[in-house]
């Protein structure tokens, strides 16, 4: 379907994990697309979408930039730098910044000011910022699944936990995990080309290169990551229930970080739960037999698939709140460092007082000299 400047900002959707490719459409085609296009325009459940985007995503855009920049200047401070879980927490609140940012700023900008979208300004535009796009958007993902690797390691394997679950460990798995989304989406730089639908990989039929890697990208970025959060929590739930007491009584040594695997477990399942509605949709919105469609699924899809994004937000704005539900240690820092805060300028006030008290001293002990001394002289 032959879209317009608006609706090609908003298909730039962040929960787009499949590739899609521009098949070639005749003029009839598009002039056809076109008036579906104005009759979806008309229709109650697609400017419910709209309304959706325009409202709710900048709310939730401010609140998490402010929440994911707290969580991560609490995270590194005090005895939370020492474990590698709120080490992975702070990498995920980086991305969770720049995805706000970056990705869902720009892109909502763009639409509010109806101006072209930066993938679809030039080619060369076209594929490096869907390369940006899929180190920012989809290394998050890959950061809670190293995180969820390391709590089962640290639950299961605890005779290796004290040299996997480290700090330093987790600094070399991100380093690896960064390497391979550059890898994996280097591709993009040359699949992508801009065509008068957008920004897309470019139909064709006896291209090998272009039919197959694209999914290979979309299995790492999206399948197999998903795949494994449900995996590794099922295995991280099971191992908390069954194995309390061998979880104590090695974290008793630890500093008491038992409560650091409820967090991960709780910022894991929370991801998964709220990332894979984005990814149903868009599996049938791509899969979905062109011939079944009408106006009106379409506009259902469209609505689903904003309700659907919202809850993708709402799962990168909330990292704060989830901290500070589940997380005691993280909600002490935080009490500490507010705290500190407030004794700096209580004792700032109390210096300026004392300034003021000893000022105010001299001034006096000065003006009785000088009373003292006119006596004098008035008596001579």
């Amino acid at each position: 379907m032959a879209e317009d400047n608006s609706s090609t900002l908003r298909s730039e959707s962040v929960s787009e994990l499949e590739p899609r490719y521009s098949q070639p459409s005749s003029i009839d085609q598009n002039q056809s697309a076109e008036a579906v296009y104005q009759l979806l325009l008309a229709h109650h459940d697609y400017r419910m979408s709209e309304q959706l985007h325009t409202y709710l995503t900048p709310v939730l855009v401010g609140i998490g930039v402010i929440g994911n920049l707290l969580a991560i200047i609490i995270l590194r401070r005090g005895s939370l730098r020492k474990s590698s879980v709120c080490f992975y927490l702070a990498v995920y609140g980086v991305f969770n910044i720049l995805n706000l940012a970056v990705v869902n700023g720009t892109s909502w900008l763009c639409y509010i000011l109806q101006k072209p979208c930066i993938s679809t300004l030039t080619d060369w535009s076209c594929g490096l910022w869907t390369f940006i796009m899929h180190l920012i958007v989809y290394g998050g993902i890959w950061i809670v699944v190293a995180m969820s690797i390391d709590r089962f390691v640290y639950l299961c394997l605890p005779s290796r936990s004290l040299s996997l679950c480290t700090v330093f460990s987790a600094k070399i798995i991100v380093v690896f995990i960064l390497v391979g989304l550059v890898v994996i989406s280097v591709h993009t730089m040359w699949t992508y080309e801009l065509q008068p639908q957008g920004c897309y990989i470019p139909y064709h039929q006896k291209d090998l290169h272009t039919l197959i890697w694209p999914w290979i990208s979309a299995t790492c970025f999206s399948y197999l990551p998903l795949a494994l959060l449900f995996i590794f929590n099922v295995c991280i739930s099971i191992s908390l229930c069954l194995k309390k007491d061998r979880c104590n009584q090695v974290t008793r040594g630890n500093g008491g970080q038992e409560q650091h695997n409820y967090i991960a477990l709780a910022v894991s399942v929370l991801f998964f739960s709220l990332t894979m509605p984005a990814t149903i949709i868009n599996l049938i919105d791509i899969h979905f037999p062109i011939q079944w469609l009408s106006v009106e699924l379409l506009a259902q899809i469209e609505l689903t698939k904003s309700i659907t994004d919202i809850l993708t937000l709402t799962n990168i704005a909330g990292l704060l709140f989830v901290l500070l539900i589940f997380s005691k240690a993280f909600r002490h820092e935080l009490y500490q460092t507010l705290k500190g805060l407030n004794l700096q300028r209580e004792s700032k006030n109390y210096e300026l007082s004392e300034v003021s008290k000893e000022k105010d001293k001299k001034d006096r002990k000065h003006v009785d000299y000088e009373i003292c001394n006119t006596d004098v002289s008035t008596n001579v």
